[in-house]
């Protein structure tokens, strides 16, 4: 396990472990077929962050009185020590974070009198308990357990709140509740993001200066908005790593047209950044072979404008908003989402349209195989003045007939 291997190291941070983890669980939320395997597959990422003994996730007896073991997550719960757990609602450390809606963690809960009406439990050590909710509504808790050695830290604690905000996702969908859109489970996948970085940043407000938390806990969301942005071009099939080939090729037109250093980097973030909003879209559309439905396309359509809507509570990445949301807009004022035209458009959204397109037809994809070089080049003459700036197009063929730029076909 990565963590296992550089915890002997001094010059790994704590920050390191934790981006890890976000990126891990993002890979796991794309990849996972369906919502129990969700679960036991952030739990096994999680236990490679925080040591614990077991873990459960429990739910509301039928008749209200009892914390149970939730059948749906765990079908073989013969087997495990929480068989013996018979918790009231009244009066137990589970029933109390139940009753509250608030997470607890509670070192040696053995200690703690609520425990004694846990009724034959195992020897308690330690325990984290965080509610799984959505929208306000509570579906259940996930409780981790550490036999009696070490105690959890404040560390752990706010890891595993920012997991349960995942499995939570997962676990409404394992115990019958009404599918969610994909666009309301990116906000709350965001938001569990968050309260990852309020929690570490606030235990250090007394040693640090307003301005200097606030940058790091948007450099942090930053850093997990890049590592979805990543997940979602892993889960294409046939484009891999498109936004990084893109990012490169729109730093060298902005530098080409004599770009501000500051503009240059909002070119580059934005081209990461540009289908962050796939998340909306179902593997089923976007990995398909044929033509898109009318429908299925409507939902593709929406990517540019939930991508902005992510990357929105990224003060520093307000000036890309923009070029998210309007990189598929066409130069004739016949594109997506807003219909803009000519110069209305973002000079950065003009800008990745070009390589977009450019980096699409010389990629495969479901419906066809790759474009040679020349076919590419030939799509873009044929869009100019209708689907791209004229003076673009020019300036991208031309780095490419001087190779100040790498393609597949150098």
């Amino acid at each position: 396990m990565i963590k296992q291997l550089y915890t002997k190291s001094e010059h790994i941070s704590p920050e390191f472990f934790r981006q890890k983890a976000l990126l891990d669980a993002a890979n796991a939320i794309m990849s996972a077929s369906n919502p129990r395997q969700v679960v036991h597959e952030l739990m096994n990422i999680l236990e490679t962050y925080v040591r614990f003994d077991s873990w459960g996730i429990f739910s509301l007896s039928l008749n209200g009185q009892r914390v149970e073991l939730s059948n749906s997550i765990h079908p073989n719960a013969s087997s495990m020590i929480w068989q013996d757990w018979d918790i009231p609602v009244d009066h137990s450390i589970l029933g109390s974070v139940y009753e509250s809606g608030q997470a607890e963690m509670v070192n040696y809960a053995h200690a703690d009198p609520r425990s004694v009406n846990h009724g034959k439990p195992p020897e308690i050590g330690h325990i984290i308990a965080v509610p799984l909710n959505m929208y306000a509504r509570m579906r259940g808790m996930l409780v981790l357990h550490r036999n009696n050695n070490s105690p959890f830290e404040l560390e752990d604690f706010d890891l595993v709140q920012v997991f349960a905000g995942f499995i939570s996702l997962a676990y409404d969908n394992a115990a019958g509740a009404q599918a969610v859109r994909i666009k309301d489970r990116a906000a709350v996948f965001f938001n569990r993001i968050s309260s990852l970085t309020d929690a570490w940043i606030n235990r250090r407000i007394d040693s640090l200066h307003h301005a200097s938390y606030q940058k790091q806990m948007e450099e942090t969301y930053l850093q997990a908005v890049l590592a979805l942005a990543r997940a979602v071009d892993a889960r294409d099939h046939f484009t891999g790593a498109h936004s990084q080939r893109l990012a490169s090729w729109a730093v060298a037109m902005a530098q080409e047209l004599r770009c501000s250093s500051a503009e240059i980097q909002d070119i580059h973030y934005a081209s990461l950044l540009h289908d962050v909003g796939k998340i909306a879209v179902p593997d089923a559309i976007l990995n398909k072979i044929g033509e898109l439905t009318e429908k299925e396309w409507m939902v593709m359509k929406s990517h540019p404008t939930v991508g902005a809507e992510i990357v929105m509570p990224i003060q520093k990445m307000q000036r890309i908003l923009p070029t998210i949301q309007y990189h598929h807009e066409r130069y004739d004022g016949c594109g997506y989402p807003a219909g803009l035209s000519g110069d209305d458009i973002p000079l950065g959204a003009r800008i990745l349209k070009v390589v977009d397109v450019y980096g699409a037809a010389t990629e495969d994809r479901p419906y066809r195989s790759a474009h040679s070089h020349e076919e590419a080049v030939a799509i873009l003459k044929q869009g100019v003045k209708t689907e791209f700036d004229p003076s673009l197009v020019a300036i991208f063929l031309q780095l490419l007939a001087r190779k100040a730029i790498h393609t597949a076909y150098d």
